[in-house]
């Protein structure tokens, strides 16, 4: 019973970093990961969703509405026009900058569930 409540608890914890997180940045984790995992190069959908183990539907509602607010950008493939290709904007690059800088890190509420199961 210790490890289900302990997994009730983490859903707690990450439930309210996820509403801290939006209210602070304006954008979801989801968002937040897939802005990460671009940051590192230009990458193509696949390579998101199997990144942050998201399925390809929702790796594409997340990358449109991360592009509509203009963090990131897609590219046609050089050598395979059906491939896109996504990179960070400046306010994407600006936004994850202050996301490193700002985020409280979520290691000091987990640490406490596991001291207390």
């Amino acid at each position: 019973m210790n490890n289900l409540c302990a997994l009730r608890d983490i859903n707690r914890v990450v439930k309210a970093y996820e509403q801290q997180f939006f209210e602070t940045f304006g954008i979801s984790l989801n968002e937040g990961m897939v802005i990460c995992c671009i940051n590192q190069s230009e990458v193509n959908s696949s390579d998101i969703a199997s990144a942050i183990d998201l399925t390809m539907s929702n790796c594409s509602k997340i990358i449109k509405s991360i592009e509509n607010k203009g963090l990131i950008t897609r590219a046609m493939g050089i050598e395979d026009k059906r491939h896109m290709f996504f990179k960070l904007t400046d306010q994407g690059k600006s936004l994850l900058a202050d996301i490193h800088q700002k985020s409280q890190p979520i290691t000091d509420s987990l640490r406490v569930i596991f001291e207390n199961h």
